[in-house]
């Protein structure tokens, strides 16, 4: 059973047979339209802050705002294969914002994160959008939000008529017993719920390191991910026992 039995044949022509490529190399499309997300930027950190007052004032909390990185983005698969590197994420179609990393633990309501972002759906920048949570030691998604569930999260966060919550989403996520908890304001309720490992199911050991992604997909006028330096990535605000 582990180690089955097999055989590998490998299959060399006895001469050169000169085919030519039939497919040809295609066209590469850029990325990036000349749109970009910046102006939402200050509305943004508004955001991040109006979520880390809004805890800090109803739990035993403090709240520390952290930035995401994007990974995978700066240089195309094409490029690592010409320069013969290994890579991570080479995706032409997306773009990928990584953070959050560390652990969640306990039954107490005072270790959980929450993600502040913008829906590049809603903006144009992506025709779809999905917000995940990993094992980061195997690299395994447990949890997952698409741009569908995002909407209508950020409503309830911010007041004036110059925020706009409808190009934003705003998702706690937390262990379980936490996730089912947590208040929010608004009437969309999206919470990420992230299960310990069990038998069978999908799930994150205790004192595992997750992570949080979020990934954009297909810029409607280009049909290739966004360029990195158009779209704004998400932040995170992490929650502690005060």
């Amino acid at each position: 059973r582990n180690s089955p039995p097999a055989i590998l044949l490998r299959v060399t022509p006895a001469r050169e047979m000169g085919c030519r490529d039939p497919f040809g190399e295609p066209d590469f499309i850029p990325r990036g339209t000349g749109t970009t997300e910046r102006a939402l930027e200050p509305s943004l950190f508004r955001l991040a802050s109006a979520v880390r007052s809004y805890y800090e004032s109803r739990l035993p909390v403090t709240g520390t705002i952290e930035r995401t990185a994007q990974v995978g983005c700066r240089m195309e698969g094409v490029d690592f294969i010409d320069l013969g590197i290994p890579t991570f994420a080479p995706c032409r179609d997306t773009i990928y914002s990584v953070g959050g990393i560390g652990t969640l633990e306990g039954s107490r309501p005072d270790s959980f994160l929450v993600a502040v972002g913008i829906n590049h759906v809603a903006t144009g920048k992506a025709r779809y959008a999905n917000l995940s949570v990993y094992d980061l030691r195997k690299m395994m998604g447990v949890a997952v939000a698409t741009d569908q569930r995002l909407r209508g999260t950020a409503d309830g966060w911010v007041s004036g008529a110059r925020f706009d919550p409808t190009r934003f989403y705003v998702v706690p996520l937390a262990r379980e017993s936490v996730a089912a908890k947590l208040p929010v304001p608004s009437t969309e309720r999206t919470v990420l719920s992230i299960p310990y490992l069990q038998p069978g199911q999908p799930g994150v050991p205790g004192g595992a390191r997750i992570a949080l992604a979020e990934r954009a997909y297909l810029e409607e006028t280009t049909t290739v991910g966004p360029a990195p330096d158009e779209v704004l990535a998400p932040l995170v605000v992490r929650f502690r026992a005060r």
